[in-house]
């Protein structure tokens, strides 16, 4: 069992560099998709060089969430129980703010359990210049937003190399941090994962669906929430001997 240590576990060398060639190259032509959606929607400004919900735009991004070196320290946080990708994201954040500079956490109520991991796969790496994400360590038990005396005194940050990534609870506050000088770069990927029954971020399963589930696997059929979605009408509803919709061991 990997041991999360006031909530947050870094693993280095995780992707090669290869993948994160692969990574980085998709990622700018998903910037380039969700740039003209941002703008034609008048939310560019708060958006700038952030992708959203990038899975079934090219095979890469499927293959990164699905990679097991990857999900591995995933499963662990869940205690080897069902868990699907909530959504994944990224940036590269060039010296920009934006929300995200704000503290937050990712989840947005305050539970006992774990049921929300957060993921950064540092494609470009984090130094303490170039901006890296600040935590709050061990404050997944604090429902309260820490005061920013509070958040400055108790935050950490990780300097990491490219292919590492970072796992954190959701309940974690953090927030993003800002080049203390000009970058060229500074990419990231930010999967999030939950358990089944918490509504994920967007229909990834329909998306799937609609690509023919059939040339998917059973890992990102389960990633993506095929298992555990809604049915969307009577026919599906009452269709349970053809594929029930919401299955049993969501919830083991």
């Amino acid at each position: 069992m990997i041991k999360f240590e006031n909530g947050i576990f870094v693993q280095e060398s995780v992707f090669a560099p290869e993948t994160l060639e692969a990574i980085k190259k998709a990622f700018f032509r998903a910037l380039q998709k969700c740039s003209e959606l941002q703008h034609k929607h008048a939310v560019h400004a708060q958006m700038e060089n952030t992708i959203h919900h990038v899975l079934f735009f090219e095979k890469i991004f499927q293959d990164v969430v699905t990679f097991s070196d990857f999900l591995e320290p995933v499963e662990s946080f869940f205690s080897n129980s069902k868990f699907v990708l909530n959504s994944i994201g990224g940036n590269n954040n060039v010296g920009q703010k934006n929300y995200a500079n704000n503290i937050h956490r990712d989840v947005r109520f305050w539970s006992n359990e774990p049921l929300m991991l957060n993921t950064i796969i540092n494609v470009s790496g984090y130094t303490k210049f170039n901006g890296p994400t600040e935590f709050m360590p061990g404050s997944q038990h604090q429902n309260s937003p820490p005061s920013l005396e509070d958040f400055e005194i108790k935050k950490k940050y990780f300097e990491c190399p490219p292919g590492s990534v970072i796992y954190f609870d959701s309940r974690i506050w953090h927030r993003a941090g800002v080049p203390k000088k000009s970058v060229d770069e500074r990419i990231i990927l930010t999967p999030i994962f939950s358990r089944p029954f918490i509504k994920q971020g967007f229909s990834y399963s329909r998306t799937l669906e609609k690509l023919g589930s059939e040339n998917f696997s059973d890992t990102l059929k389960q990633l993506s929430g095929y298992y555990s979605e809604t049915p969307l009408n009577h026919d599906e509803w009452y269709g349970y001997n053809i594929r029930r919709f919401y299955q049993k061991d969501q919830d083991t």
